[in-house]
C-alpha cells in the first residue's frame, strides 16, 4: 500500500514540544541519484572518541547492515527491537524463546513505537499524519521509519531532515546510557533504516550540510517527550540483567546539548575529509 500524498507539511513547522516555528524544507520530488558510500573511517582518523553523536558514525558508519528490500529490513527490525529482541535456538520449539526481558526491561513501552513502525511500513495514512503532528512523542526508530517512507515517496529533503533528526536523537539517548554496548546497537539500528537516504546524502554533501543545521537547530527548539531508555533494548544488557543503567534524568538536557556539538564537529570533520 502507499502512501498518498497529503497537505501536512513534511517536516515540523510547530505543534508539541516546539519552542518556536521549525526550518522551512521545501519536499523535493526529483529523482535520487544515489551513490554508493566509501569505507567507514575508524573514530581515531577523524577524531572521535566514541563517536559521540558526530556523522563520524551517523554518516559513515550507517553503511548497510544486510542486504534486501528496505521494507523486509524495517519488518526484521521492528521483530526484533519490539518484540523482546528475542533469540530462538533453531533446534527448539518456535513458541518457546530462550530470552525473555526481565524487570525494568520488560516494563519498558513499546506498543507505540510497535504500531508507529508498523503503520508507516504498511502505508498507513493515519499514522503519517499522528507522527508527523507530533514527532517529538515518538522515538528514534519511528523517525528511522518515516524518512524510508518519505524517501520511497521522492520526498527526498524531508526524507534527509527526519534520518539525521533520528540519527542525532537515537545517538544522544545512547549517551545516556551506562551499558556502553548500545553504542554498537545504535551504529546497527542506523544501518538498517533508510541506508538509501544515506547514500543520496553523501552524494549530496550542500544538501546534506543545509540539512544538518535544520536538524541540529530544531532539536535545540523542541522537547522529547519518548522514553529514552528505549535505547537499552539495544544494549547487551538486556539478554543479562533486570535493572537498565542508565545516567540520571537531571543530566539529560546536557548529555543532548553535548552530543550536538559532537554531532556538529563530527560532521564538519567529515566535510573536510570527503573535500580534501
Amino acid at each position: 500500500m502507499t502512501i498518498t500524498r497529503i497537505s501536512l507539511p513534511m517536516v515540523p513547522t510547530g505543534g508539541k514540544g516546539c519552542g518556536s516555528k521549525g526550518p522551512d524544507i521545501t519536499p523535493s520530488l526529483a529523482t535520487a541519484c544515489l551513490m554508493a558510500a566509501g569505507r567507514a573511517p575508524h573514530a581515531a582518523e577523524l577524531g572521535g572518541k566514541n563517536c559521540s553523536g558526530g556523522l563520524i558514525s551517523l554518516c559513515w558508519q550507517s553503511m548497510p547492515f544486510c542486504e534486501g528490500n528496505p521494507m523486509r529490513l524495517l519488518c526484521l527490525l521492528c521483530a526484533l527491537l519490539l518484540s523482546a529482541c528475542v533469540t530462538v535456538d533453531p533446534n527448539a520449539k518456535p513458541e518457546t524463546p530462550k530470552l525473555q526481558l526481565q524487570g525494568e526491561f520488560a516494563q519498558l513501552p513499546r506498543s507505540q513505537t510497535e504500531r508507529a513502525v508498523n503503520g508507516l511500513i504498511s502505508g498507513d495514512n493515519q499514522v503519517f499524519k499522528e507522527v508527523l503532528t507530533d514527532p517529538n512523542a515518538y522515538t528514534p526508530p519511528v523517525l528511522f521509519a518515516l524518512a524510508h517512507q518519505l524517501y520511497q515517496q521522492g520526498e527526498i529533503t524531508p526524507a534527509m531532515f527526519w534520518y539525521y533528526t533520528a540519527q542525532l536523537r537515537a545517538r544522544s539517548d545512547a549517551n545516556k546510557s551506562l551499558d556502553p554496548t548500545t553504542q554498537q546497537g545504535v551504529t546497527e539500528l542506523s544501518g538498517q533504516f533508510a541506508r538509501d537516504v544515506n547514500r543520496y546524502a553523501l552524494g549530496h554533501l550542500d544538501e546534506l550540510t543545509i540539512t544538518v543545521q535544520h536538524v541540529l537547530e530544531w532539536d535545540r527548539q523542541t522537547t522529547r517527550y519518548y522514553d529514552p531508555r528505549w535505547v537499552a533494548l539495544h544494549g547487551k544488557d538486556a539478554y543479562t540483567k533486570t535493572t537498565i543503567a542508565f545516567k540520571p534524568r537531571e543530566e539529560w538536557r546536557q548529555i543532548d546539548e553535548l552530543t550536538r556539538q559532537g554531532f556538529e564537529k563530527g560532521f564538519q570533520q567529515l566535510l573536510k575529509k570527503m573535500r580534501g
